[in-house]
């Protein structure tokens, strides 16, 4: 995998203002913010109105140290902040003096740095999934303002996704159905035998104050059952809006993305990695429906052969000849899967055609100096 981006991309990367990177002072069960995060929440004041560019010249470390060094302790220290309110707080500061400039889609589309730090704090603090889900939904939105990806903020992403959001997901994918009729019967039953073994001589003397007070331990467990039904329900809807919002930011995103012709040795390596991360969504319980991961894995494979009409007449033909060795050794194992509806044209034979006619414009590139426009300018 790459991870230092040429200079020739197809576009120029700004460099990355680093949000919470030095995050690491507080463990996740503190309540009360350590001091780089306390940092964050008063950091207002010292941000001004500098641009994501103005940010790259300087560390938010350094910014943050220099703002400790200089601050006037109060007499009176002031309440702690939840943790709630320190991310909410770091996130509104972040909005207002970053995510909001009229350049940063641009920055997004070249350094998913950001997410990853927005991640990782969101997992420092312990916070919900509903704070997670913001995070992603924040950044599907200014995504959609891009006009080219950078494969490597895929690369990047898939790379850190899965370690930040498992424990999000771990938690349901196994869970049992408790609010089936069958359970609650087994609950019932054992609540009336064991009423019954403990409380045998009252049913004797006054059965009626035993039906009583066995009537309100039911209704009083029946309300119980309820209310944390509801409340799984709650957090199952809020797990399964972020599923699918993580699902829609790699589709918009994989629906813009670009290899760098420039340096077509690595596009191959890039596109199959891709492809694995993807993939590895779907081990961690991120993507749960087949259907989710064949839509990504085709949208990943329209955009490769975009790419290939675009840029594979300028492509080698030592490019041509790897791809189609690794095609015909089935070393790519998710194009050798099963279509998931029966009778589309496989995802294997639409590269396979679409690397033929690119390099048939390679070929006449190369020796006699053609030059065939793809299908956008024809």
């Amino acid at each position: 995998m790459r991870t230092i981006m040429p200079a020739s991309r197809v576009l120029t990367s700004l460099s990355v203002f680093a949000f919470v990177s030095i995050l690491t002072a507080s463990t996740p069960a503190e309540t009360v913010p350590s001091s780089a995060l306390q940092s964050i929440v008063d950091s207002n004041d010292v941000l001004g109105e500098a641009s994501p560019a103005t940010f790259a010249a300087t560390s938010l470390k350094n910014l943050l140290e220099s703002y400790d060094n200089n601050k006037v302790v109060p007499e009176q220290p002031a309440e702690p902040m939840s943790k709630t309110a320190i991310y909410n707080t770091s996130l509104v500061n972040f909005i207002t003096k970053i995510y909001n400039h009229k350049s940063y889609a641009m920055e997004l589309s070249q350094n998913a740095t950001h997410v990853i730090q927005f991640m990782d704090f969101s997992n420092e603090l312990q916070l919900g999934s509903d704070a997670m889900y913001v995070v992603w939904r924040l950044f599907y939105n200014k995504m959609k303002a891009a006009e080219i990806v950078d494969d490597n903020v895929v690369l990047n992403l898939l790379d850190a996704t899965p370690k930040h959001l498992e424990r999000y997901f771990a938690e349901y994918s196994d869970v049992p159905e408790k609010n089936d009729l069958q359970f609650i019967k087994k609950q019932i039953e054992s609540m009336i035998l064991g009423k019954f073994t403990r409380s045998v001589d009252l049913f004797k003397r006054e059965p009626d104050t035993f039906v009583s007070h066995l009537a309100q331990e039911l209704a009083q467990h029946y309300d119980s059952e309820i209310s944390q039904v509801k409340k799984d329900a709650a957090k199952q809807e809020l797990i399964e809006r972020l599923r699918h919002m993580v699902i829609r930011f790699y589709d918009i995103t994989l629906g813009k993305m670009m290899w760098p012709p420039q340096h077509p040795e690595g596009v191959w390596s890039s596109f199959t990695t891709i492809a694995q991360g993807l993939q590895r969504l779907g081990e961690y319980n991120i993507i749960k429906h087949m259907d989710d991961l064949d839509d990504l894995l085709w949208s990943l494979t329209h955009r490769f052969c975009y790419f290939l009409d675009l840029a594979g007449a300028s492509l080698p033909l030592t490019f041509y000849e790897r791809i189609e060795r690794d095609l015909a050794e089935k070393a790519v194992y998710f194009l050798e899967f099963r279509e998931q509806d029966e009778g589309v044209t496989s995802k294997k034979t639409t590269i396979l055609d679409a690397l033929a006619q690119a390099k048939t414009r390679a070929i006449a590139y190369e020796k006699k100096g053609i030059i065939s426009a793809p299908v956008m300018f024809r």
